[in-house]
């Protein structure tokens, strides 16, 4: 069951607007997110990597550059975010427009997925867990970035935004987010917590699919 209804159009509305100027406005925020997530991600030539929420395709067109051997996929609901994903990556890489809970990818189809600063617009996080573990090999690679509501200011964001923005759900701490993780049918590697400036503070969980 694809996410719908109010939510649905929160997300794709703010971000439509947001699509053309969001590289440029968030650029520090999000360079950080990819770093994080990289650090965490074992790539190999040929790998299959899904992006699941990948927005403008910053993240991929980092994969891209570093490796072309690889067998980059993307999704994210918001046709313009995609829009501009198209324009600023490789023919090669393989762009869907999917909400997390419903991919378009056969069981077993990807070798690793990474989900940067998506998680906390995601509404029902296990199934999107659920279709991350369908579509991964066995053994296969997660790495999941995203706000963490255990410093101070990502709280008080946290609070703001589920009173005022339609399109945000939740933002979990590190112990909550490796609970999620593990009762989907994953073990967690690695899990750390950080600070991008005085203001804001991420979190980095690194797993693989049981067997």
């Amino acid at each position: 069951m694809a996410e719908t209804g109010l939510y649905h159009i929160a997300v794709t509305k703010e971000y439509a607007k947001l699509a053309s100027d969001f590289d440029a406005r968030w650029s520090a925020y999000i360079n950080a997110s990819i770093r994080g997530t990289l650090a965490g991600l074992l790539r190999k030539d040929g790998e299959r990597i899904l992006d699941v929420g990948c927005g403008t395709g910053a993240l991929l067109a980092a994969l891209a550059e570093e490796n072309t051997s690889l067998q980059l996929h993307g999704i994210d609901p918001v046709p313009e975010m995609l829009d501009v994903a198209r324009r600023r990556l490789p023919e090669w890489v393989v762009l869907k427009e999917a909400w997390a809970s419903n991919l378009p990818f056969a069981d077993g189809s990807v070798d690793a997925v990474v989900c940067c600063s998506v998680f906390h617009y995601i509404r029902n996080p296990k199934m999107a867990l659920a279709e991350i573990h369908r579509v991964l090999v066995p053994g296969g690679s997660f790495v999941i970035t995203d706000w963490c509501r255990d410093f101070a200011t990502v709280w008080m964001t946290d609070w703001y935004l589920s009173l005022l923005n339609a399109a945000h759900h939740h933002t979990y701490g590190l112990e909550a987010l490796q609970t999620l993780v593990r009762e989907s049918g994953f073990a967690t590697k690695s899990a750390d917590r950080y600070k991008i400036d005085r203001w804001w503070g991420l979190m980095t969980v690194v797993a693989t699919r049981n067997l």
